[in-house]
């Protein structure tokens, strides 16, 4: 009995030392029993055995501790000689630093106390940057002689800019813009919309135009406008219940969209369009029109119902300003089929639009629509939902007058010099087949950059009668800026480049897990 306490006190102590061991020994006085009793080994021999596997275990633990030692030591070792060489270089380059530091700030203020250019030398700067071409002699001496008088080189600049040759060379002399001046007068104008008791009244003008005094229908008609006005009026005159404002805006933009000259008919067409669009959005435009009576400029937030909160980040970035309305645009739960919707306590305009990716294009149609016939004649600055306001004082001194004289500004892309981004859309877009295939459509429009860019009311005025007559460019078009584009330069608008996001007015805030930073 005392053999096997004794055993048993081996075993654990064996345990403590090295699991191992003590397994091994428990297994040997279970396994070797002899004649019934376990085996009697000398007690100094087994003593002198644990102490040999105990040292032995000691020893490569030993062993494997050194070896971490060593590594570590070398490690450190090699930080050590790594830094040291960092140490040693910056030392080496930092009095070169600085010398280079010093010298581009005495090179800094010699030109601003010494550099000036003479007025021949402005002048003929100004031909070559603006004009692309050397200065004839008559107008060197001219402009020279003007800027000696002066002193005003701003001036100078700003006759160069508005002369007939920049312009010719760089804005309304499109050869893919229509040639009918009185289509582009028509377009650029606001609708003024017949009040109810005068409707009747535009409806005989618009007969008589057509040769006829009553409205019984002719046997033949030249065109299916003309055929779908008539049963327009067949339709309004017969109706016995209340009129349905949808279905006849329907019919009103089909009839419109078979003619896109400035006839009378297509005056009238407008005229009644905007009529029934006033009554069956009526709260709308009234709350609309009174979150932005007094606005000069309207900033289009455009996001959708999950980022909703960004768009009011964006707004709070902006000056409280009154010459300043914001606008969050979303689109409607039920897509084509929804109705305008303004709420002025959130800023928020719901169009009939789905509120997708894909949806983008048709989504600021709707606004450009809603916006023209309210008859408000400001300026729209259209950005994302993730753009910040980082200059306030120029975005009314500069922007807006920019815009007001240039109609159409932003970050542009000229065709033929840039190729659009064929994979922007991809990962974005709720339909999954339209994440699977590049963009495949032609590009031949200049346009203003899609996160910001800024169009006068004459701009506005004419996307939205676009967005009636030529609503299939905004459906097939996926991306919005280019279905933008596209329309503008067909009525002879071609973009101004102005990076509002460079020229630190704007900025594109980034969200991260920790803290948010503004990047220009």
């Amino acid at each position: 009995m005392r053999h096997t306490r004794l055993w048993q006190r081996i075993a654990e102590a064996s345990n403590l030392l090295d699991p191992t061991l003590g397994r091994s020994i428990c297994e040997f006085l279970v396994r070797i029993p002899v004649l019934g009793q376990v085996v009697r080994l000398p007690l100094i021999a087994v003593r002198r055995a644990i102490r040999l596997a105990t040292s032995h275990a000691l020893c490569i633990e030993r062993h494997e501790i050194d070896a971490l030692r060593a590594q570590e030591q070398a490690h450190y070792e090699q930080r050590q000689m790594s830094y040291n060489q960092l140490k040693q270089q910056y030392e080496k380059a930092a009095p070169r630093h600085d010398e280079l530091k010093q010298k581009c700030e005495a090179a800094r203020a010699h030109l601003e106390d010494n550099f000036q250019l003479t007025p021949e030398e402005f002048v003929a700067a100004l031909y070559v940057a603006v004009l692309h071409r050397a200065a004839d002699s008559a107008g060197l001496a001219h402009w020279s002689r003007v800027i000696t008088d002066t002193g005003d080189y701003t001036a100078v600049l700003a006759r160069f800019v508005e002369s007939d040759e920049f312009k010719a060379a760089n804005r309304c002399e499109d050869r893919r813009a229509i040639k009918d001046k009185e289509t582009i007068r028509f377009f650029s104008a606001p609708i003024l919309a017949p009040v109810d008791e005068h409707v009747e009244s535009v409806k005989a003008q618009a007969l008589q135009h057509l040769g006829l005094h009553s409205h019984p229908r002719p046997a033949k008609m030249q065109h299916y406008s003309e055929h779908l006005f008539l049963r327009y009026l067949e339709n309004y005159r017969s109706a016995t219940e209340p009129i349905d404002h949808g279905s006849v805006m329907a019919l009103l933009k089909q009839a419109i969209g078979f003619e896109l000259a400035a006839s009378p008919l297509q005056k009238t067409l407008f005229a009644l369009y905007q009529h029934h669009f006033r009554i069956e959005n009526r709260a709308a435009l009234y709350k609309f029109g009174q979150h932005c009576k007094d606005a000069t400029l309207i900033v289009i937030h455009c996001s959708c119902s999950p980022r909703m909160w960004q768009a009011e980040m964006s707004v709070r970035s902006f000056p409280t300003n009154g010459s300043i309305a914001h606008v969050i645009v979303i689109g409607h739960p039920m897509g084509r089929e929804g109705q305008y919707e303004f709420h002025e306590e959130i800023r928020t305009l719901t169009v009939p639009a789905n509120d997708f990716y894909e949806g983008l294009s048709e989504k600021m149609a709707s606004v450009y629509a809603f916006i023209s016939f309210a008859g408000t004649q400001a300026c729209i600055l259209k950005i994302d939902d993730e753009i910040r306001c980082t200059d306030q004082e120029a975005l009314i001194s500069e922007i807006l007058p920019l815009v007001q004289a240039r109609d159409y500004i932003g970050v542009a892309w000229y065709h033929g010099q840039y190729e659009v981004k064929r994979w922007w859309h991809v990962g974005k877009c709720h339909d999954r087949s339209l994440n699977e295939r590049p963009y495949g459509l032609i590009v031949n429009a200049d346009y203003a950059n899609g996160p910001s860019y800024a169009v006068s009311s004459r701009a506005v005025n004419i996307l939205g009668k676009a967005s009636i007559c030529l609503e299939g460019q905004f459906r097939a078009e996926l991306y919005e800026d280019l279905a933008v584009g596209k329309i503008l330069n067909h009525f002879g608008i071609i973009p101004t480049n102005f990076d509002l996001i460079r020229s630190d007015i704007l900025a594109v805030q980034e969200f991260s897990d920790d803290i948010p930073t503004l990047i220009p």
